[in-house]
């Protein structure tokens, strides 16, 4: 839809409404974002012009009060994490987007705005992690009666060797999805590990050593490609996704599963049963900051009255 809006050469002041506007128009010229991108942010435009800005504000007298009413205005009809993603976002790259342009001096901090929300990620546990193998092993053994000959020859063996990548290393799908046979460093039998190159999550890498399970499952991995590790790789992304929810509609697994829970629950297994402390796990994991380690690590699944109970019959007291 064209979107209509009051023409600026009538009026000495520029609006937000009309920042708004430059800014997907901007979005729409740049040959970097997708239909839906650009979709969704017009969408976001639209909520905040129709409903949400009581008031007509001049961009250059905005202030932090002003974008705290937006929010407060949102908060009444969205989910933090919707105000979070969706519009708080869009209001800081337009925002962005004016000064570059000398529209405005400075800009206001939005991020004290954001809502702090404790989203608790869900996690499989050990048995459950056992039964999706188990489940994706029978499937590949039978795939032949139940698929067509072409999903018989290749879906269902790579739908079984990724969970298994995943569900021994606690990698990220998108790492799983570079990873190349030449970043397998397997020369040190003592201690083989995995060269994980530059993500948008972590930009400068990390070396991971490999447990005994995730070497046996490499190794003994046919090769679907020459090059990358990864199963799925020149499939559509949305196909490792696809077959997951096809396993769990045939064989009626009861609990959610999905390519990203097997991080949170690899990094549950550390903190529970190998009892690294959280900051081994960040450096394993390769995150940035402990709070998102500890996002991923869920206490509840953590015993810590043996170690703790160990620690502290060790101490040496005057």
């Amino acid at each position: 839809k064209v979107l209509k809006q009051e023409s600026t050469k009538t009026r000495k002041y520029f609006t937000f409404v009309d920042a708004l506007y430059l800014y997907g128009e901007y979005c729409k010229t740049s040959r970097n974002l997708r239909n839906a991108t650009i979709n969704s942010i017009y969408k976001a435009i639209r909520t905040l012009q129709n409903g949400h800005l009581k008031k007509e504000y001049i961009l250059k007298d905005m202030n932090f009060d002003d974008f705290e009413e937006i929010k407060m205005s949102l908060l009444q009809k969205m989910s933090p994490y919707t105000i979070n993603i969706n519009y708080l976002s869009v209001i800081k790259q337009t925002l962005r987007l004016c000064k570059r342009k000398e529209l405005i001096f400075s800009i206001p901090d939005i991020d004290r705005c954001r809502i702090d929300e404790k989203k608790e990620i869900k996690y499989l546990t050990i048995p459950q992690i056992h039964k999706v193998l188990k489940l994706a092993k029978k499937d590949m053994a039978q795939a032949g009666k139940t698929l067509t000959r072409h999903q018989a020859q290749l879906r269902p063996q790579r739908l079984y060797w990724s969970i298994a990548i995943l569900a021994h290393s606690g990698m990220r799908p998108r790492e799983l999805r570079t990873l190349k046979y030449t970043d397998l460093l397997f020369s040190d039998k003592r201690n083989p590990k995995i060269r994980i190159h530059d993500t948008a999550f972590n930009k400068r890498g990390r070396v991971m050593p490999i447990s005994t399970r995730l070497m046996k499952t490499l190794k003994s991995m046919p090769r679907f490609n020459s090059i990358y590790v990864d199963p799925y790789y020149k499939w559509n992304p949305n196909n490792f996704c696809n077959d997951i929810q096809r396993l769990r509609k045939v064989y009626k697994i009861g609990f959610a599963v999905s390519p990203a829970i097997f991080r949170p629950s690899f990094a549950t297994y550390l903190a529970a049963i190998g009892g690294l402390s959280p900051f081994e796990i960040q450096a394993y994991l390769g995150h940035k900051d402990i709070e998102s380690t500890m996002c991923y690590v869920n206490i509840n699944a953590v015993n810590h009255n043996s170690s703790i109970a160990s620690k502290i019959n060790n101490l040496k007291t005057a």
